[in-house]
């Protein structure tokens, strides 16, 4: 999922330099604020659909998924266990 959050980046950084290069302006005021507002609005579908998805989910959800806090901790907390282990040899 945060591969796919880093695509955006480099289509931006692309698109206003291919704006600029034809000489279009796109900085200005009233194009800030249509994409401020796309930004808003796109943000709000896709949360509604995360949203719409995760509570569509069964009560016979895996081990994992109802305990994902305590599996992330363990694994987090044997990691640190043995990096401090590491730091003192």
């Amino acid at each position: 999922m945060s591969a796919i959050n880093v695509f955006p980046i480099p289509f931006y950084v692309f698109l206003s330099a291919t704006l600029v290069s034809y000489n279009v302006n796109v900085f200005g005021q009233p194009n800030s604020s249509v994409f401020a507002l796309g930004v808003v609005v796109g943000s709000m579908i896709i949360f509604g659909l995360y949203l719409k998805f995760f509570n569509s989910k069964s009560e016979e959800d895996s081990f994992i998924l109802k305990n994902i806090n305590y599996v992330i901790g363990g694994v987090t907390s044997v990691i640190s266990l043995l990096t401090i282990y590491q730091l003192f040899q």
